[in-house]
C-alpha cells in the first residue's frame, strides 16, 4: 500500500516538475535572444526588398536596311512576338521616340526619315499596359530589309515617370507589416536607406548593439526602358 503511494507521489512530482519547467520556459523565452550570422539579416532585408520593387524591361533591336523607296512608306513585316501594343515602346538610335502599329505578328513603321541603316530599339514591359502608339495601314513590304535582334533584359527599380511605382508602396508600409512580409525575426530591427531619399524603418539602433551594414549600389528603370544608377544603405541589429 505504501509503496503504492510512493510511485504515485513520484509521477505527481515529476508531473509538477514539468508543468513548472514549461511555465518558466514561456515566461523566460521573450528574454532569449537569437544570434544571427553578420550577413544573414542584411541578406533577408536585400534579398525581400529588391524583390518586391523590382521589375524587367526587355529591349529588342531592330535593324532596318535603308533604301530609297522608302521614303514616306509605312514599313510593314513579321515581329515574332505576340506582344500586347500597350505595352510597347520604340525609339530611335537618336531616343527619338518611333510611332509604330501592331497587330497580331505584324508590325508597321512609317518610315522615320532616315539616311543611312537605322537600328531602332523596341521596349516591352509586361507589367505596364499604357503606351498608346499610333495606328497605321502597311503600304510597303519591309520584310527583306528588316531584321530582329536578340532581345535584352534590363532589370532594375521600378520607376514610372514621376512616380516610384513598387517602391512607393513598399516605403509606405509599416515596419511590423514588412518584417512579417519578409519574414525577418520580429525581435531584430532594420532601417535601409537610398541616396534617394527613400527611407524605410528607424535608424536607431543603441549604441551597445552590434550594427551590421550593407551598402550596394542598384538602378531605377522606367516604363521607356531608362535607368538612373541609386546606392541602397542596410542596416541591421
Amino acid at each position: 500500500m505504501k509503496k503504492g503511494l510512493t510511485y504515485v507521489d513520484i509521477a505527481v512530482s515529476v508531473g509538477i516538475f514539468v508543468i513548472y519547467g514549461v511555465f518558466l520556459f514561456i515566461m523566460f523565452k521573450p528574454a532569449i535572444e537569437e544570434e544571427y550570422d553578420d550577413d544573414y539579416l542584411t541578406s533577408i532585408v536585400q534579398g525581400k526588398f529588391m524583390g518586391d520593387v523590382s521589375w524587367e524591361v526587355v529591349r529588342t533591336p531592330i535593324f532596318i536596311q535603308v533604301r530609297g523607296d522608302m521614303v514616306g512608306k509605312n514599313l510593314e513585316f513579321q515581329f515574332p512576338f505576340d506582344w500586347g501594343l500597350s505595352s510597347l515602346y520604340m525609339v530611335d538610335s537618336s531616343g527619338v521616340e518611333v510611332n509604330f502599329d501592331k497587330v497580331g505578328y505584324k508590325m508597321i513603321i512609317p518610315f522615320g526619315g532616315w539616311v543611312d541603316d537605322e537600328e531602332l530599339s523596341l521596349f516591352y514591359t509586361a507589367d505596364y499596359t499604357e503606351h498608346t502608339p499610333g495606328s497605321y495601314s502597311g503600304d510597303y513590304d519591309a520584310e527583306e530589309y528588316v531584321d530582329i535582334g536578340v532581345g535584352e533584359v534590363i532589370t532594375g527599380i521600378q520607376k514610372f515617370s514621376g512616380d516610384t511605382g513598387n517602391l512607393s508602396e513598399t516605403v509606405a508600409k509599416p515596419d511590423d507589416v514588412l518584417k512579417s512580409e519578409w519574414d525577418y525575426p520580429e525581435r531584430r530591427e532594420f532601417y535601409l536607406e537610398m541616396d534617394s531619399g527613400e527611407i524605410i524603418g528607424i535608424d536607431d539602433a543603441p549604441k551597445d548593439k552590434k550594427v551590421n551594414v550593407l551598402t550596394f549600389s542598384t538602378q531605377f528603370l522606367d516604363e521607356y526602358g531608362e535607368t538612373d544608377d541609386v546606392i541602397v544603405t542596410i542596416k541591421t541589429w
